[in-house]
């Protein structure tokens, strides 16, 4: 989940952890940050097969709205897999930002950011129920 933060790299950035009390004016604790560009590589252990994959913006009644891709996966749904995943915020084509933001926390919505996942069991995350 990216939600809302507040810390050391930025007043505000997109971050898997949650901060539902340092959270910009008018910003839904926890909430979804919209407009946000999300790849991921996803890489077999096993055999250093590797592939690329956009993340778009889904809603469903469990998790409302988050980011999310089906995809086919380079090997066998058993072998070991890493995940990178980069966040980058929107540009000013897909955002504009009112002045008020601006003078309070900078001309950006958040900073890129990359997280990495190793030894990944997509076995048991396609083999969970979503319905």
């Amino acid at each position: 989940t990216l939600s809302y933060s507040n810390n050391q790299s930025g007043p505000t950035r997109a971050d898997g952890v949650q901060d539902n009390k340092n959270v910009p004016n008018g910003a839904v604790p926890g909430g979804f940050i919209p407009y946000l560009y999300i790849s991921a590589r996803v890489v077999n252990e096993k055999t250093g097969l590797n592939t690329f994959i956009d993340l778009l913006p889904h809603i469903n009644l469990i998790d409302n709205f988050h980011y999310a891709r089906n995809m086919l996966l380079p090997g066998d749904i058993a072998d070991p897999y890493s995940v990178e995943f980069i966040v980058s915020p929107p540009t000013d084509k897909d955002l504009a930002l009112h002045h008020d933001w601006m003078d309070r926390y900078g001309e950006q919505l958040a900073s890129s950011v990359r997280y990495q996942y190793r030894q990944v069991d997509f076995q048991a995350i396609a083999k969970a129920s979503r319905r």
